[in-house]
């Protein structure tokens, strides 16, 4: 049987670190029967790996109206190209986390979808990972910070800003199950407890769907995608992030504190913080309670509808950041900045004019 599988995330569940394992051993994926097809797109400040990201992408003219015929047709174009793939393959794979939140992925999209590939002979499967939802607030609003938000997380949870995100995963799911069927639906808890395969990774989960082991070449492609910010260094870029020059999404601080950090490993002062508090957590978590047991039964045949098996921390939120830490910090930041500039001017001394401008073209373009 022909089976294109959706892999849909959810966020904040690997989803990059599977993306990228999966492009990087793409010849490997291969021999054992599963495709990962670069299909060709290519988005602005989208990465290449997220090669599902054409079933959503949204397309504008000059004057921001949308171009519905347009993403139709590029759609259409996706669709061909997997036509052709499944000519010579029997299973393949397509990514994008995005396919979770998007409204506009609703029963109707799915269904065009599934009907689609139908008329190629091919049954259209998705793949979901769920996380608590405490931690995946949590880790929204750290993405968000060290993308240039300003907000404490009281705030942020004051303002209910993580209501934009499908968080109710058993109302989302019924949408999927609903368009595809339910024995299409493939749930999987983002866990380290509940992993499948001999590693117990996202990685060896992952490959157990397809009944791939984890091979001894690949073990070292599960590089981290996407690397998070934690406890005081994130606090550090949501104080800087005050300051304009500091907010935008890529900047020097984010690679400098993200080198701090990864070079103070172990130190408690430097782990990872708690933002939520005792209560905030509890009415969160009691709040998607019941929504979690019905996905526990209805997809995982749990009879006693327990989704996690990990227990909610109910520490009080920690307060991470002295203004000591914070000047420490951006001392050894300033450090390190200064330190590659006066290493690039070295290098730069000692280039003829000829591969001076050489070296600069190059270093514009980020090569």
């Amino acid at each position: 049987m022909k089976t294109l599988y959706l892999h849909i995330g959810t966020p904040k569940t690997g989803t990059s670190t599977i993306q990228y394992f999966c492009r990087k051993n793409e010849a490997f994926l291969l021999q054992q029967g599963l495709c990962y097809p670069d299909l060709g797109f290519r988005f602005p400040g989208i990465g290449q790996n997220r090669n599902a990201y054409f079933l959503s992408h949204k397309i504008y003219d000059a004057q921001k109206n949308r171009l519905f015929q347009e993403e139709a047709r590029e759609r259409e174009v996706g669709f061909k190209k997997l036509e052709k793939l499944f000519a010579r393959q029997d299973c393949i794979v397509i990514s994008d986390e995005h396919l979770w939140n998007e409204k506009e992925i609703d029963e109707t999209r799915l269904r065009n979808i599934k009907e689609r590939m139908a008329e190629v002979g091919v049954t259209v499967k998705a793949i979901v990972y769920l996380r608590p939802q405490d931690q995946v607030i949590q880790s929204y609003w750290a993405q968000q910070v060290k993308e240039g938000m300003r907000l404490s997380f009281s705030q942020y949870i004051q303002q209910e800003k993580y209501r934009y995100f499908q968080l109710d995963y058993e109302k989302r799911l019924q949408v999927f199950s609903h368009a595809l069927g339910r024995e299409n639906i493939i749930v999987r808890c983002y866990e380290k407890g509940q992993y499948q395969g001999a590693e117990q990774t996202i990685l060896s989960d992952f490959l157990h769907i397809f009944h791939i082991p984890l091979s001894e070449e690949c073990k070292d492609s599960d590089v981290l995608q996407n690397t998070s910010l934690r406890g005081i260094y994130l606090e550090a870029k949501r104080l800087l992030n005050q300051n304009p020059a500091f907010c935008t999404k890529q900047n020097f601080v984010v690679k400098r504190l993200l080198a701090i950090q990864e070079s103070r490993k172990g130190n408690s002062l430097h782990g990872a913080a708690n933002y939520f508090s005792k209560e905030e957590r509890q009415q969160c978590t009691l709040e998607y309670a019941k929504s979690n047991e019905a996905i526990a039964r209805e997809f995982l045949g749990r009879r006693d509808g327990t989704l996690f098996y990990d227990k909610p921390d109910f520490r009080e939120a920690e307060n991470t950041l002295s203004l000591q830490d914070m000047a420490d910090l951006c001392g050894e930041v300033i450090a390190m900045q200064e330190q590659e500039i006066n290493a690039l001017k070295r290098r730069l001394e000692g280039k003829t004019l000829r591969g001076k401008l050489k070296w600069i073209y190059h270093k514009i373009r980020g090569n």
